[in-house]
């Protein structure tokens, strides 16, 4: 459902801001979700305004700089 996917799409954010992610297979393995599905809501998040990059130090998908993720704007 829609809200089923605003919830995944908060919950992934909230990993990027923490760089917790792990590599997109943790995230499929996580989630329940194809590396496709994984793969475009990491690319909405970029449309919105995102600028997230895979460190492979940390192994895990971070932002470049601090990002609000504003659900409202997805919404209405």
């Amino acid at each position: 459902s829609f809200l089923e996917e605003l919830r995944l799409l908060q919950s992934i954010h909230s990993l990027i801001s923490k760089r917790g992610t792990g590599c997109t297979y943790n995230l499929t393995s996580r989630y329940g979700i194809s590396r496709a599905t994984v793969l475009r809501k990491i690319n909405l998040l970029r449309a919105m305004g995102a600028e997230i990059y895979f460190c492979r130090e940390r192994q895990s998908y971070c932002y470049k700089e601090k990002f609000e993720l504003n659900l409202e704007s997805l919404i209405f």
